[in-house]
């Protein structure tokens, strides 16, 4: 199975919003660098589920002493990643995982996180939002600039 960053990284968020009942809104707000305990509140039973249900859509196996180890979403991400076959975000890895219909280019996905950052930090500096609207897109715009720092290794400027 060869399984790109990204996808592996869509999965893994997907798996912790579905055990953990997280909103999708949640989902656009916690990033690689959440701790699934502390941050997001995943008791012991709810983590090992996260496990346990990682190695199931990934057909691997997670050691105990590696699983003691994972502290935050990339832990898990790298987990994932170290046992599967993991293909270079620049490369179009075509996996039919009934997951996703288009597999991303890295040109693509900085494409598309660029725009929704664009957004979001316009939508955080429009003075005419409510406080309440401003804050949330401050939150999306922070996550995104995160995301695309995790993957692609630089900010927006």
């Amino acid at each position: 199975m060869s399984i790109d960053k990204l996808t592996i990284t869509s999965k893994v968020h997907k798996i912790i919003r579905d055990r953990l009942h997280l909103s999708r809104e949640i989902d656009l707000v916690f990033g690689l660098d959440s701790k699934i305990k502390d941050d997001l509140g995943a008791d012991s039973l709810s983590f090992v589920e996260i496990i346990m249900e990682a190695e199931d859509v990934f057909d691997i196996e997670i050691e105990d002493e590696t699983a003691e180890k994972i502290i935050t979403v990339d832990d898990l991400v790298a987990a994932v990643g170290t046992r599967v076959n993991v293909g270079a975000i620049g490369g179009v890895t075509n996996v039919d995982d009934g997951f996703s219909e288009v597999p991303f280019t890295e040109e693509s996905f900085k494409n598309h996180m660029d725009s929704r950052i664009r957004y979001w930090r316009t939508n955080r500096d429009d003075e005419s939002n409510s406080v309440l609207e401003r804050a949330v897109a401050s939150c999306r715009y922070e996550s995104y600039q995160s995301i695309r720092l995790s993957m692609i290794g630089e900010a927006l400027p």
